[in-house]
């Protein structure tokens, strides 16, 4: 179990978040459960190897844009992608790289 607190700015868009305890050993396993509480939560939060990132993104379906923000809590990398393509092709390539950056490397010795 973990103690989950939460900005008062995610309860703009879940209005029914609350603090308290979420099932999980894991980073994967709290944010699983509440995204089973709350959808879409997952694509506000999301682990990344041994780090978290947080964004948002938009465009709209029918609209030719979208886009997609993401960074890392510890501040290391921020991305940003604008699309003129149809979403969620913007959210997407912004989760992509997001992971790339926070792949955990694997260094070869001789």
């Amino acid at each position: 179990m973990a103690q989950v607190t939460l900005t008062r700015h995610l309860r703009r868009f879940f209005p029914s978040l609350e603090a308290g305890e979420v099932p999980g050993a894991t980073v994967r396993e709290v944010i699983d459960a509440l995204e089973r509480r709350h959808p879409g939560f997952a694509s506000y939060v999301m682990p990344v190897g041994s780090r978290v990132a947080v964004g948002h993104g938009g465009g709209g379906t029918g609209s030719g844009m979208d886009n997609g923000f993401k960074q890392f809590t510890d501040g290391s990398y921020q991305v940003v992608v604008l699309a003129n393509w149809e979403a969620p092709a913007g959210g997407r390539l912004a989760d992509a790289i997001i992971r790339y950056l926070g792949a955990d490397v694997q260094r070869g010795g001789r």
